[in-house]
């Protein structure tokens, strides 16, 4: 007879885990789509100062198109830096509702099998079920 409490445990440990994922994911897109916005705003800025440094008369002006320039070229690294982390990270193995189910369902049925003739890698056949 199988342990409940160590199942209950289970299903909430990878519940957790499955929430904790799928908030990783939902930050990342958020991540992307603002850093997506940031990047147009930064390029159309970036744009705006160079045609004022080159429309530039005076050198007081210009010095100080440059140093905006180079002041968004800092924020531009910036960007870059926050695209990276927001990358969507591809996950190493396919873990679906579906299989997991099919997996607790093995398990139940195994369960009722004598222990001598038990499968112990229930997870594994799970994993051989084709996602598409």
């Amino acid at each position: 007879m199988s342990d409940t409490r160590g199942d209950h445990s289970d299903a909430v440990r990878a519940a957790h885990a499955l929430r904790d994922r799928e908030e990783s994911d939902r930050l990342r897109q958020l991540g992307g789509l603002l850093v997506h916005d940031l990047n147009n705003v930064l390029f159309a800025l970036l744009g705006r100062i160079q045609l004022l440094e080159r429309r530039a008369e005076g050198d007081t002006t210009r010095l100080a198109a440059r140093e905006l320039l180079e002041t968004a070229r800092l924020l531009e690294a910036q960007v870059r830096t926050l695209y990276e982390a927001c990358r969507r990270e591809e996950p190493g193995e396919v873990r679906s509702q579906a299989r997991l189910a099919v997996a607790r369902a093995l398990e139940a049925c195994c369960d009722a099998l004598p222990e001598s003739i038990r499968p112990t890698v229930i997870e594994a056949l799970a994993e051989t079920i084709p996602s598409s």
